[in-house]
């Protein structure tokens, strides 16, 4: 699973970064780029400037973009949107981790906004600080809650939202299916059960 950080900076935008029941982050980096991020992990940071004038960095949220829609406004062409995440309130104050100047300088100073995390250790504070805050669910729009407590391939993952249809369901997670299907041919070579072994595609053949 890809992870990616999304920089809201205080001072430009006129306001800090607040949490209003659902996720959405404006952008003008292309369509292409940006559609890398559904399905991903999106921690939101929030850069103000402090009397000293030194910049306090403060960890807002994570969520899980849906979709990349057109923001129709001047200043941005993009939102990316999702309805499942998780806001840290309070924020988390990061400057003071030890971890964290190295994270900054990776991430270019955050100047570009929303950036994918390249440096698979930052991905793994940025989990472990999350773990550490005792998180009791993620929420969606709809305000129902569900656990933070699925861990596959070592990272943390968001699934089993429940929607209502004519009547509720728990839907999967494909981008958390899709990275397990990869971790196991990786380490197999072809899709078998981590627990027996079993294999489909030699059984069908068998009994073909």
């Amino acid at each position: 699973m890809r992870h990616f950080v999304a920089y809201h900076n205080a001072e430009k935008m006129g306001h800090e970064y607040e949490p209003i029941g659902e996720y959405a982050f404006f952008s003008r980096k292309t369509l292409t780029f940006l559609e890398r991020t559904v399905g991903s992990m999106v921690w939101v940071i929030n850069g103000s400037r402090s009397k000293a004038r030194n910049t306090i960095y403060t960890l807002c949220a994570v969520y899980m973009p849906n979709e990349v829609i057109d923001a129709n406004e001047v200043a941005f062409d993009y939102i990316i949107a999702g309805t499942v995440g998780h806001d840290f309130d309070p924020p988390i104050e990061l400057n003071h981790l030890p971890w964290f100047a190295g994270f900054l300088k990776s991430q270019s100073n955050f100047s570009l906004g929303i950036s994918e995390i390249k440096v698979s250790t930052a991905i793994d504070y940025l989990n472990s600080l999350a773990k550490s805050l005792d998180v009791e669910h993620v929420t969606s729009t709809d305000e129902i809650s569900f656990p933070l407590d699925l861990d596959i391939l070592g990272i943390e993952a968001l699934e089993g939202m429940t929607t209502y249809i004519s009547h509720l369901r728990r839907e999967r997670n494909k981008a958390v299916t899709d990275a397990k299907k990869e971790q196991a041919i990786a380490l197999y070579g072809r899709l078998v059960c981590e627990a027996c072994g079993f294999d489909f595609s030699v059984f069908l053949r068998k009994v073909g």
